[in-house]
């Protein structure tokens, strides 16, 4: 975990991924999420159309709200980003 992160919410539960690109792929990252009891949840990641995408797109599919940092996510290509802006908006995702 980041140092930052652990240093500031002591209580975050940290969930190693065995190689699944999705996270929602990896049944103790389902279960920590389970856990919360929320039924909203705020997904960033490395690359937008990948480490956050797979996991918004799972979660909208298990009955989750999700929002989406786009800001705090990127992507290695210009081009990348807006294409998938509108899959977002076609997915109903919620940009932030």
């Amino acid at each position: 975990m980041i140092p930052e992160i652990n240093e500031i919410l002591p209580e975050a539960v940290y969930v190693p991924r065995n190689g699944e690109i999705n996270a929602w792929d990896n049944p103790n990252f389902v279960k920590a999420v389970e856990a919360t009891g929320k039924k909203t949840l705020i997904i960033a990641g490395t690359l937008t159309s990948v480490c956050m995408a797979f996991p918004t797109l799972s979660a909208l599919a298990a009955g989750y709200k999700v929002y989406t940092v786009v800001d705090a996510s990127g992507n290695w290509s210009k081009l990348a980003m807006p294409c998938f802006q509108v899959l977002l908006v076609c997915r109903r995702m919620l940009l932030r």
